[in-house]
């Protein structure tokens, strides 16, 4: 319950905020025949990009890397409806089949974390 509170909390800010900030974009969105509902998920994924974005990276051990800000990493993951444990490997580490079907996952060094997110 807490959760979707904030999560609500969160949704209700941001659409003042694109109110405010694009009242255009806003009249497009109902213009356009988007149903309330519609209009309230897109903002939710609108908002969780924009956490994602102040989620930073940080030097670990070993040509690794670790997240940190990771209030930012649970409010998307709280939009989005995700699992917070699953997102945080998806950008730290990459995981890949090799030639004989063997699955291998490699960590991310700082600066591949960093670039496979803005990609």
């Amino acid at each position: 319950m807490w959760r979707q509170t904030v999560e609500a909390m969160n949704v209700i800010g941001l659409t003042q905020k694109v109110r405010y900030f694009f009242p255009h974009e806003e009249d497009s969105l109902t213009h356009t025949n988007k149903q309330h509902q519609e209009q309230f998920d897109m903002l939710k994924i609108l908002a969780a990009i924009l956490h994602l974005g102040n989620v930073s990276f940080q030097e670990g051990r070993d040509d690794s890397s670790r997240l940190d800000h990771m209030e930012f990493l649970d409010t998307a993951c709280s939009l989005l409806g995700s699992n917070m444990a699953e997102l945080s490997r998806s950008f730290l580490e990459r995981t890949f089949t090799a030639g004989g079907g063997e699955v291998v996952t490699t960590p991310l060094t700082k600066a591949k974390a960093e670039n496979s997110r803005v990609n």
